[in-house]
């Protein structure tokens, strides 16, 4: 994935109805954290190219450092 269409993909993430912003973000951070560390996207780039606060940063690193400890639910896999 490239920064724009994560970029896109966190702006469609967090604007979910009856989804906690924060929470997507998060969740957005644990979906794509190999992504983003192989093609060495940073938080920021995705965070600008979705257009939201710069402080969301923390909670896009909040969601990569959790990847390695959790696995979505089944019924999620392909919903985001």
């Amino acid at each position: 994935m490239t920064v724009v269409e994560l970029g896109n993909k966190l702006r469609e993430m967090s604007e979910i109805k009856n989804a906690k912003r924060t929470t997507m973000i998060y969740l957005l951070g644990v979906l794509y954290a190999d992504e983003m560390r192989i093609a060495g996207i940073s938080p920021a780039a995705v965070i600008k190219a979705a257009g939201i606060q710069p402080s969301y940063v923390v909670e896009i690193n909040k969601g990569i450092n959790l990847a390695k400890y959790l696995e979505l639910k089944p019924e999620y896999k392909d919903q985001f």
